[in-house]
């Protein structure tokens, strides 16, 4: 499809960078010829003899809840921020390369500043334990979108492994992302969703005496790697033909006023992003906008700026798969 090929041209573009490093091939164990029934063996064979992961509570969008439309489609959204394998290695782990992109020596890795988790050598055993638990989380949520941020096994492992569940996806690498340090793989977003749910949006042909310039089916997705990794995409609720526009992300981190200010700076990009989107829809009108992602700060209240109109936005928090907020967005009236 359009949607496919621009995907695919663009981690192509992507993974050309000196700065961007990813895996190349499919992982035995997840490949073509491994059945749904096989990898879920697998999966649970993994966690026999691990504890059980620590339940969720789901938390309903409250604040808006009095403006949902009751008739409208019902869906589970999964917003998870995996802590990926890169930021996540102690120093007995051998990583893919022996110095970073740009040559220079390894940056020594301590398990993320989580070695007081009990037997991190266990836990963090990407290979053998961790991706797989992190597989078992997801599908336990049994979600219709999926976000998630710090993926750095998109094309070689959970991709492959999610198609086998029902679900297609779409990833961005991060430009320069600080696995690369330790001597990993690029991590960066990915969003997925459940096809026999959504699909993406494609536009339908103009009428061939129109005048407008897309006279041909379009697709609706963006991409981008900066100023913050970003999916944006409109997806359409196949049995409602409901139509939503999807922003995934992942912002600065670490505290102090730079960063928030360059947080504030990446938010305003995505949201401008997830408009252009929605604009280009042809004859949807008021499609849903939501947007998912580890923001890396605590939601707060900002001063409108006159002439500015509000937006009903979903926001979804880095905080597993729990709704936490939902908020305005703001966009310039004198925006067509």
């Amino acid at each position: 499809s359009l949607s496919l090929k621009y995907i695919r041209r663009f981690i192509t573009m992507a993974a050309s960078s000196e700065s961007v490093r990813l895996p190349s091939g499919i992982d035995t164990l997840v490949g073509a010829d491994v059945s749904l029934e096989v990898l879920t063996q697998k999966i649970q064979s993994v966690s026999a003899p691990l504890p059980s992961l620590l339940p969720r509570n789901w938390i309903p969008p409250l604040e808006c809840a009095s403006s949902l439309n009751e008739d409208g489609p019902a869906f589970r959204v999964m917003q998870f921020n995996m802590l990926a394998e890169g930021l996540s290695m102690g120093g007995n782990f051998k990583p893919p390369f022996a110095t970073q992109s740009d040559g220079s020596p390894l940056s020594e890795s301590s398990y993320g500043g989580f070695s007081e988790v009990h037997k991190p050598e266990v836990c963090f055993d990407f290979v053998e334990v961790r991706r797989w638990r992190l597989l078992e989380e997801i599908l336990r949520v049994d979600a219709d979108i999926i976000a998630l941020e710090e993926i750095d096994h998109f094309s070689d492992f959970f991709e492959p492994a999610l198609k086998k569940c029902g679900y297609e996806g779409v990833f961005v690498p991060k430009a320069s992302s600080p696995c690369c340090q330790f001597g990993y793989f690029s991590d960066g977003v990915a969003l997925f969703w459940r096809t026999t749910k959504f699909r993406l949006f494609i536009s339908p042909p103009l009428p061939s005496d129109s005048k407008e310039e897309n006279s041909s089916p379009s697709n609706h997705i963006t991409l981008a790697q900066t100023p913050s990794p970003v999916v944006v995409s409109a997806l359409e609720h196949i049995s409602s033909s409901q139509v939503f526009v999807v922003g995934v992300t992942h912002l600065k981190a670490k505290p102090g006023n730079t960063n928030e200010e360059r947080r504030k700076n990446q938010i305003d990009s995505v949201l401008n992003m997830m408009d252009k989107v929605a604009q280009s829809l042809q004859k949807v009108d008021r499609p849903g906008l939501m947007l998912l992602g580890d923001f890396n700060t605590d939601s707060f209240d900002v001063k409108e700026e006159p002439k500015k109109k509000k937006r009903n936005l979903s926001i979804f928090s880095d905080d597993g798969v729990d709704v936490t907020a939902v908020a305005s967005s703001v966009e310039d009236e004198t925006q067509p």
